[in-house]
């Protein structure tokens, strides 16, 4: 029996794609998790960018499933030959648009023209310190930290309060504060700070922080001490479990994977979970050409798996935790990269388990089988 939205009962709508229009980029980053390949021009040749041909056919084909939202990432999503082509029809097809950028890119006259012709709502822009040895060793490219910030001084001019999004190491910690200080004088509206995973370039970075004591240290640091000092949000991205109540309750943040309402397109024309794909062939669900949107989306098996599984049977501390039915896991891509399960714990939650680290208030206590109750 159809659902309101016209798909088939149990079958949630398609409410964004994540476009990864390119793999190409004109940075090197060291942590990156997608590994695209270097380019030197500030432009492809298209030779690794997804066709404007398969592009509109991908939103066509999504918009009767219930798209409403599109996010075009990477690699550089800027150094796609026919971006602007993909943005204003988008902007025609009335959905919404997010960018997540280096920023090293943006122009004065190309943030004008996202503010002013198309329906880019929110931007997010990468610096990966407060100085231009600490981005630019990250990066790979001498000069990449001044390019960044006037990009996101031009999105400001026009407007945009843009996000940063800074991948921490040990290199960089010293430089949280100046550089949420810095983001908040200039008009951004939040500071992100991602921890780097064990996927791509990120799993051979030595300065990779990997002891779960220390990740909640830090996490700790930036909720409690650093962010009443902080004018504008500082979101730290370690699961919903480890916020503070206020936190919580607010539902501000990134608090869960919205696996049931996305789907990944890859430069190739693949479809895919995430941009996991080009790491994890066993989460390809298609080619856009070769199978219908439609046809992936209400009966590629692992997406069946996917409806049927989660949150209920979520392994181990996820499966005890109180804030499973939210949460999702974290990150369902991540989950099975490392463990070959969609139904696997996160990591960050496993090991803080292991070391006796997981909030004690956010796991359930089963008194019954069929009535578990929650540790007040």
């Amino acid at each position: 029996m159809p659902s309101e939205s016209g798909l088939p009962e149990g079958v949630p709508p398609l409410r964004t794609y994540y476009m990864y229009v390119t793999g190409e980029c004109n940075l090197a980053c060291r942590h990156c998790w997608i590994t695209p390949a270097f380019i030197q021009s500030k432009r492809s040749s298209g030779e690794r960018s997804l066709p404007y041909d398969l592009f509109v056919q991908a939103i066509r084909e999504g918009e009767p499933l219930g798209l409403t939202h599109v996010k075009f990432t990477g690699g550089e999503p800027l150094v796609h030959p026919d971006l602007e082509k993909m943005l204003l029809y988008v902007t025609e097809r009335e959905l919404g648009i997010t960018i997540e950028t280096n920023g090293t890119l943006i122009t004065a006259s190309f943030a004008r023209f996202m503010r002013e012709e198309t329906n880019v709502r929110a931007l997010s822009v990468s610096l990966d310190g407060a100085t231009s040895l600490t981005h630019d060793s990250m990066r790979g490219v001498q000069g990449s930290f001044e390019s960044a910030r006037r990009g996101v001084q031009f999105l400001v001019d026009v407007g945009f309060a843009p996000q940063v999004i800074m991948s921490i190491h040990e290199g960089n910690l010293d430089e949280i504060r100046s550089l949420a200080e810095w983001a908040s004088s200039v008009g951004c509206s939040s500071l992100k700070l991602n921890i780097i995973q064990t996927t791509g370039r990120g799993s051979k970075m030595g300065s990779r922080i990997t002891d779960i004591s220390r990740l909640i240290e830090i996490g700790r640091w930036v909720t409690g001490a650093l962010q009443p000092k902080v004018s504008i949000p500082i979101y730290y991205s370690w699961p919903p479990a480890f916020d503070r109540l206020g936190q919580l309750t607010s539902n501000s943040g990134c608090t869960s994977c919205s696996i049931f309402n996305i789907l990944g397109i890859l430069h190739t024309g693949q479809v895919s979970m995430c941009g996991i794909g080009v790491q994890v062939p066993e989460l390809l669900y298609g080619q856009i050409g070769h199978e219908s949107v439609a046809e992936i989306w209400v009966h590629h098996p692992t997406l069946l798996r996917l409806r049927e599984d989660l949150p209920r049977r979520l392994n181990r501390v996820c499966g005890d935790c109180v804030l499973r039915d939210t949460c999702f896991g974290f990150c369902v891509a991540l989950n099975y990269q490392s463990s070959q399960e969609l139904t696997a714990p996160f990591w960050f939650c496993e090991l803080a388990d292991k070391a006796g680290l997981f909030p004690e208030s956010r796991k359930r206590v089963h008194n019954h089988p069929s009535s578990p109750s929650i540790k007040s």
